[in-house]
């Protein structure tokens, strides 16, 4: 299994295709990012070829006062489903 972990370090539209490029090259199983931009995360996801992205910012509601750093988080992402097998 192949698992990159990125910070993504808050990126516009522009540099989250590109990033997305570059994981779509990269082929993981598993992408874990941090500094996640709601704004361009679908972005990236689609030029990743990623099939499903959980973000933890869409975990809770935004606060009226919430500023753009409260607007950062983490997400998983993946192209495949991940499957687990438990042992008896």
């Amino acid at each position: 299994m192949r698992v990159v972990s990125w910070n993504l370090a808050f990126r516009g539209l522009k540099a989250a295709k590109r990033q997305g490029c570059l994981l779509r090259k990269l082929a993981p199983d598993l992408m874990l990012l941090q500094e996640v931009n709601p704004g361009s995360s679908e972005i990236l996801r689609a030029a990743a070829g990623a099939d499903w992205m959980v973000r933890a910012i869409d975990l809770r509601a935004p606060e009226p006062d919430d500023s753009p750093v409260r607007r950062r988080g983490v997400a998983i992402v993946s192209a495949a489903v991940i499957l687990t097998q438990v042992a008896d």
